[in-house]
């Protein structure tokens, strides 16, 4: 076995078992230990890849550890590096990372003005930047404007996250008080299976109707396909499902 293939491996099986370590795969975690490097491939290919959903969501995992653990011992830390790194190099992909910090810490006004400084140009039209832009004005209940935005990258960019868009867009909707075509963006996303909080918005728009018949049907629906998913899929999707249940507490 040549070093390169070598040490190939074990970068694998130190990566998988930290991922499996994390989301308390301990028997995974067994199995890429005793048996590399099958072990971590099929680990790879069986539980990795399926949750990543594409290497965004590889990027995310990787990036994210890092950032919960300086964020966890030295809260605004993070947001000091952005903004240093802002000013040595003014991208509208640093701007972007720069907003997204400020608006965890409920600095909205601020990453709205960090972000349209970068949408002008050639940029005025990223899907990403407009994307997070609504989220900022969804934050400070300028609905309309949110909506607007989003209808902008759904015209001129059709193919970036469509699912986050229409829910995105729906929720806007939801909160101007345009329920129906709201519940009609939700149900749409909703059918696709692919988690469980349009189920939840749809739920709750369904509620908010008045449809309690209807709300009902699609939580039966949700706890089935729930039941009947990976592992993986339910711990994802715990949160939402927690929450679609709690609209009933009270009923």
């Amino acid at each position: 076995m040549s070093r390169l293939l070598y040490f190939a491996i074990i970068a694998l099986q130190v990566f998988a078992g930290v991922h499996a370590f994390r989301r308390g795969n301990y028997l995974w975690l067994a199995f890429i230990v005793f048996f590399p490097p099958i072990g971590p491939l099929i680990y790879l290919f069986a539980a990795m890849l399926p949750a990543m959903r594409g290497q965004r969501g590889l990027r995310r995992t990787v990036e994210g550890a890092g950032s919960a653990a300086i964020n966890t011992l030295q809260p605004g830390r993070r947001l000091a590096q952005l903004e240093e790194r802002l000013e040595e190099q003014d991208t509208l992909a640093t701007r972007q990372a720069y907003a997204e910090e400020l608006m965890r810490f409920e600095r909205t006004d601020e990453a709205i003005e960090v972000l349209e400084q970068g949408l002008k140009g050639v940029f005025a039209n990223d899907a990403q930047g407009l994307f997070t832009l609504a989220q900022a004005y969804m934050t400070k209940a300028d609905y309309g404007y949110a909506q607007g935005l989003l209808e902008t990258i759904q015209e001129d960019n059709p193919g970036f996250e469509p699912d986050k868009v229409k829910i995105l867009r729906a929720r806007a909707l939801e909160a101007q008080g345009k329920l129906d075509e709201a519940t009609a963006e939700y149900r749409e996303v909703a059918t696709r299976n692919v988690s469980e909080e349009p189920r939840f918005y749809l739920v709750r728009a369904l509620k908010k109707r008045g449809d309690e018949t209807e709300a009902r049907s699609v939580v039966e629906q949700a706890e089935k396909f729930y039941k009947r998913s990976s592992n993986i899929y339910r711990r994802e999707n715990a949160p939402w499902m927690k929450q679609m249940r709690s609209l009933f507490e009270d009923s």
